[in-house]
């Protein structure tokens, strides 16, 4: 989890919520919304934005010239996310405030959630007499001039830009930057992993997740001016993303509104590589967490200080990461063999195939582990990880355990994992690589 920042303050308003599934008076909806409010922190920390104040005042903007007298009246409204109707909403919102309205509805099978910026602002502008045809055309440029400095926040994304007009004669615009957004979860979803303190099993989608890549949209990642003015064809031409991955060409989805599903980045946190967070599909069993290149996105978009130091990438196969791969990391197997990979088991998952399997854990302990003669990998019987497979010392810890049931230990000899020694299975891979050494 990252600090949230006192200067970022994207908010999780469930105001217009009806659904249980964020009911404040039950265990599980307590649960959602602490999950829901905790990937809206790790945001915050992570956009440390500095957006300027809209007040109350920015229902309507009003230019002069000469005798004339213009005003544009604005409306904010934002996608109902209970309805999915379009409600107005107040206008107003504190420096660096982003109202990001939460709910749930019923959804199709295989949506877990969807999210936008705003609806936007609407304008319009009252009857008025036209004294001088320059003077009108220029108050009302003078009251688009003023709209848009309020209304771009200084920073952030243009999400979407006004073409207004009058009569068909004169034409204003207005670009909007980021206001308010929604995010509505399926409430015909019943397997979604809810406690964001814990990896989510291998059955469950993990809302803190979702929440994270949907509220990404609800800030104009994907869905806004400022996303679509960064796209060439199907090539990404933001400078923070092609520097990081050295071309935006394959960066995006075929949708262009989500990141390539095949794309790894580092994660922000720990540095271990991962798909970005607005790759199109969340799998079940997996927690995800934002990434350089998401940051990167989010900089080519108009957050410029959305940076973080990223430390270096574990080592592969150091799972507890302590910086050595070692006899805890193998035991992690212990088991585990045969297990879907999901939550803390992912990292075991070393051919991605989404199992654990004893390739996996033959991987592990043929290229990875460290023995204590310096050297690097080992074979099934090396017990006490010192490079060699020998009668005196592996054989000799392997027979003193042979009917162990309770075993979970490589050291015990347990080499294929299963919880048992015995000699079908541990003692006959140990005769198997007899006289190995990795000198």
């Amino acid at each position: 989890m990252l600090q949230s920042l006192a200067s970022a303050q994207l908010t999780a308003d469930f105001s217009l919520n009806t659904s249980s599934m964020f009911s404040a008076s039950t265990t599980s909806g307590q649960q959602a919304r602490a999950a829901v409010e905790a990937a809206i922190a790790d945001l915050n920390a992570a956009l440390n934005q500095n957006l300027g104040a809209i007040p109350a005042s920015a229902s309507s903007f009003s230019g002069t010239s000469g005798n004339d007298s213009v005003s544009i009246d604005f409306v904010a409204r934002v996608r109902n996310p209970s309805t999915n109707g379009i409600t107005n909403v107040s206008i107003a919102s504190g420096s660096s405030v982003v109202r990001i309205f939460i709910g749930a509805r019923a959804q199709g099978a295989n949506v877990l959630g969807v999210g936008g910026p705003g609806a936007g602002v609407s304008s319009q502008i009252p009857p008025t007499s036209v004294f001088n045809i320059d003077d009108f055309e220029t108050a009302l440029n003078n009251a688009a001039s003023a709209a848009t400095e309020t209304f771009s926040r200084g920073e952030g994304p243009v999400i979407v830009t006004i073409d207004g007009n009058v009569s068909n004669l004169f034409s204003y615009q207005v670009p909007v930057g980021l206001l308010v957004g929604n995010v509505s979860f399926n409430s015909n979803i019943n397997n979604f992993h809810l406690n964001h303190t814990t990896d989510p099993p291998a059955n469950l989608v993990d809302l803190y997740s979702v929440t994270l890549h949907e509220t990404m949209h609800a800030i104009g990642l994907g869905p806004s001016d400022g996303w679509d003015s960064r796209i060439t064809g199907n090539r990404w031409t933001g400078p923070a993303v092609v520097n990081l991955q050295g071309s935006g060409t394959g960066v995006l989805a075929p949708d262009l509104g989500h990141v390539n599903q095949n794309v790894m980045s580092p994660r922000i946190a720990d540095g271990v590589p991962q798909q970005s967070v607005l790759a199109p599909l969340i799998p079940a069993g997996r927690r995800l967490n934002l990434t350089a290149l998401d940051l990167a996105f989010m900089r080519d978009i108009g957050f410029p200080n959305a940076n973080a130091v990223i430390p270096p990438p574990p080592r592969l196969g150091d799972f507890d990461l302590d910086g050595n791969v070692d006899l805890a990391d193998l035991d992690q197997y212990n088991g585990n063999i045969g297990a879907q990979a999901a939550g803390s088991l992912v990292a075991l998952d070393l051919d991605g195939d989404g199992n654990i399997g004893e390739d996996d854990f033959e991987t592990h302990y043929t290229t990875l582990v460290e023995t204590s003669n310096g050297n690097t990998g080992t074979r099934a019987g090396d017990i006490n990880l010192d490079g060699e497979v020998d009668v005196l010392c592996d054989a000799f810890i392997l027979v003193g355990n042979l009917g162990n049931s309770s075993a979970n230990s490589w050291s015990q000899g347990d080499l294929n994992g299963d919880g048992t020694i015995n000699i079908l299975g541990d003692a006959f891979l140990l005769v198997d690589n007899l006289g190995f050494s990795n000198e």
